[in-house]
């Protein structure tokens, strides 16, 4: 890559992360989601695995309806750009995003179903100098139609049962009982209307 290259590329990715976060849209949405880190708590100023459980979570929230995105190094009280570096995951002067990566993997494997990673893709862009941000996507979850129940479970740690989420505007849902998940999953598994 040369020197325009580079250049040339900056702007195109605050430009795109920009438009993700477009200013007449400034909220989260049913498909869209923000978070400053992935473990690091700005409160506590040092990492912390509810912050990525939390987001665990919303991975199976998204999964489980239409799925969506997640811009982590956002943060979503200010609108400002935080950036994935406090994280912690660096490789000398840059993000080790396999690092990041694996971090994820292990947090889905033990807080909900390992046919999560499936539905993932990640995406690193570079907002400016020493702000990273990560644009996790996360698909819909498959749609088995046979099946009574194709929910992805998230549970907050060993021990403790699943629940299942779906997302709403702007939040994660906890559908807390047998009937409430059937029906979301019903409702969910339904073909999409085509025509008149």
């Amino acid at each position: 890559i040369n020197f325009a290259q580079q250049i040339m590329s900056i702007p195109i990715d605050k430009e795109y992360l920009e438009n993700l976060v477009d200013e007449r849209f400034n909220d989260e949405t049913k498909c869209v989601e923000w978070k400053s880190h992935l473990r690091y708590d700005l409160n506590q100023d040092k990492n912390n695995p509810k912050i990525t459980a939390k987001i665990i979570k919303t991975m199976t929230a998204f999964a489980n309806t239409d799925g969506g995105k997640i811009l982590i190094g956002i943060n979503e009280k200010n609108s400002t750009w935080t950036g994935i570096e406090k994280d912690g995951f660096r490789n000398g002067s840059e993000i080790d995003k396999d690092g990041w990566i694996r971090h994820v993997t292990e947090a889905i494997i033990y807080h909900s179903d390992q046919s999560l990673l499936d539905l993932i893709s990640y995406k690193f862009v570079r907002y400016e100098k020493n702000i990273t941000i990560a644009i996790l996507t996360i698909e819909r979850g498959v749609v088995d139609w046979g099946a009574e129940l194709m929910l992805l479970p998230f549970r907050e740690g060993t021990g403790i049962s699943d629940t299942f989420w779906m997302r709403a505007e702007k939040s994660d849902v906890c559908l807390t009982t047998s009937v409430s998940q059937r029906r979301h999953s019903k409702q969910r598994n339904q073909p999409l209307h085509r025509g008149w």
